[in-house]
């Protein structure tokens, strides 16, 4: 194989993927998606998963230009934000697209967040426009009306004395439609607030540059398919660039409700779906659904799957339940704005994250001294792409402090790639456990946790004990009916493991895990848990 041919190369310790052009040199997301949209009016491109509601690519450009239009005559104008604070819906993905048709910037927030987040994310952002759907109306409303009272506030649904988005759309004249033109591209064009597993979220500025780039390298990808869907919301990267990457390349995307397992595994049935994006964390539960066998999920041919590491032991149930399948792990992160690595097929190596994707660099280095490090040598993984994040909103020092003066992104994952290129993802620097000055990494013992049958989900965190600096403590949820008891779980590491990675802080069995908004485990929570257990020993 020549170096030409080869889907990387490696040049002084730095893994460099395939050069790849640009596939524009104006990029502006809502120009180049409105054409595409424009091309094929009579292509179904959406479809509900749950209730069979079609829309057209002409039914959906039309709405994003009334939605447009109304935004404008709201006097939200370039740099100004419109957020959209939903679950999954055939509509909730408009108001992003006309956001960036206008130069306006677009951002996501979950719907089940509290009061207290609510408030942190409108001083964080300060929307102008905020698009809501039933369930998180009444808190948002009442919440913010009084830090923000210009907010605009529509609901997709019916809420009384609320607009509804179906009267935002109403009274646009067919003139004002045909005479519509995109604003000139403003940056940034999407911000995302970062998951805030360690601390409150920062606002991560993505440009239409950024986000292009990445969505040409995605659909390079021979794993790609022409139906496509995710549970994951517009708060998530994932839910974006998969909302974008259907509309950008003229798939069908199947809109999803919120994970869960029965009714989950019945509309994958039903919608016979071949390309499919799942959160690590929701795949490692679907593996331990008991009725998952029930369902007839051949038409699946490519599950994938990111947001956390998962380890060769949920891989490789996932791939025996779904053996006609390429159950495939990406790594990225939000501060990128895309994929980092990729499985491309089955045959890469289970646990790992696959090979570096094109026009991506990756180099390991070593957090202390700063020396690129060769293949089996764990260190910081930093990456580099023609575009990363613009930035954290108002927040240089923390920009500062993620980027290196080579424009590579620290990405505070330790982590190696072997002899054949492709990468392992240990943990988050911030998340090793010190144990007598070892470091000892929570997503090893998790994976140990995960692999006993009446295990659902575990999480592992330090909890303090003077002397020894942390004890390995585990947070378990069960599968229903199961038995299994802490004693169990600590002598299963126990005879797995090394004798540092002993779950010396016990078991402590939970009936539903922590999340963040973004649908993380909440390892803060959880943290300060084991802190409040360590004070009342």
């Amino acid at each position: 194989m020549t170096k030409e041919e080869l889907e990387f190369t490696v040049e002084n310790g730095v893994l460099k993927g395939k050069k790849r052009e640009p596939s524009t040199k104006n990029p502006h997301l809502g120009k180049i998606i409105l054409e595409n949209l424009k091309r094929k009016p009579d292509f179904v491109g959406q479809v509900s998963a749950l209730t069979g509601e079609e829309y057209t690519f002409g039914q959906i450009r039309e709405k994003t230009i009334r939605c447009a239009l109304w935004l404008k005559k709201q006097g939200v104008s370039p740099g100004d934000i419109v957020v959209t604070c939903s679950d999954n819906n055939m509509d909730c993905a408009l108001p992003m697209i006309a956001s960036l048709c206008i130069g306006a910037t677009f951002n996501g927030w979950d719907h089940k967040l509290d009061a207290k987040s609510l408030k942190y994310f409108d001083s964080l952002v300060k929307p102008k426009v905020i698009f809501v759907n039933e369930s998180a109306a009444p808190v948002v409303s009442s919440e913010l009306a009084k830090e923000n009272p210009s907010l605009r506030v529509v609901v997709f649904g019916k809420v009384p004395g609320m607009l509804s988005f179906s009267e935002v759309i109403l009274n646009q004249s067919v003139e004002e439609i045909r005479a519509f033109e995109c604003s000139e591209v403003f940056n940034p064009a999407i911000v995302f607030l970062s998951s805030g597993t360690t601390g409150w979220p920062k606002a991560i500025e993505l440009s239409h540059a950024c986000l292009l780039g990445h969505l040409d390298t995605f659909l390079t990808f021979e794993s790609y398919r022409d139906v496509l869907g995710t549970f994951s919301t517009l708060n998530w990267i994932s839910g974006v660039l998969i909302t974008l990457a259907a509309l950008y390349s003229g798939c069908k995307r199947f809109v999803f409700p919120s994970f869960e397992e029965e009714l989950s595994c019945k509309l994958l049935q039903d919608t016979k779906i071949k390309w499919v994006m799942i959160p690590t964390n929701t795949l490692t539960r679907l593996t331990k659904f008991k009725d998952f066998r029930k369902y007839d999920l051949s038409s699946l041919e490519v599950v994938s799957t990111g947001g956390s590491g998962m380890s060769s032991t949920v891989q490789k149930a996932c791939r025996n339940l779904l053996p006609d399948c390429a159950v495939l792990q990406m790594y990225g992160m939000t501060e990128f704005g895309g994929v980092i690595c990729a499985q491309k097929d089955n045959n890469t190596k289970l646990g790992s994250c696959g090979t570096v994707v094109s026009n991506v660099e990756i180099k390991i280095v070593d957090p202390e001294t700063g020396k690129i490090l060769g293949p089996n040598q764990k260190g910081e993984i930093h990456a580099k792409a023609y575009e990363i994040m613009m930035g954290y909103k108002g927040n240089p020092q923390a920009t500062k402090e993620v980027i290196d003066s080579e424009g590579f992104l620290r990405t505070g994952d330790i982590g190696y790639y072997d002899e054949n290129g492709e990468i392992f993802i240990i943990d988050r620097i911030k998340e090793l456990i010190k144990y007598r000055g070892d470091h000892v990494s929570p997503a090893e013992i998790e994976a140990v946790l995960q692999s006993h049958p009446g295990v659902k989900e575990a999480a592992v965190v330090g909890v303090p004990v003077p002397g020894d600096d942390e004890h390995p403590l585990a947070f378990v949820t069960r599968v229903s009916d199961s038995k299994v008891t802490g004693k169990e779980l600590i002598d299963l590491v126990a005879d797995q493991l090394a004798d540092v990675k002993r779950l010396r802080g016990g078991v402590r069995f939970l009936e539903s895990m922590q999340y963040t908004s973004s649908g993380k485990i909440d390892r803060k929570k959880l943290k300060a848990m084991a802190r409040d257990l360590a004070s009342k020993a």
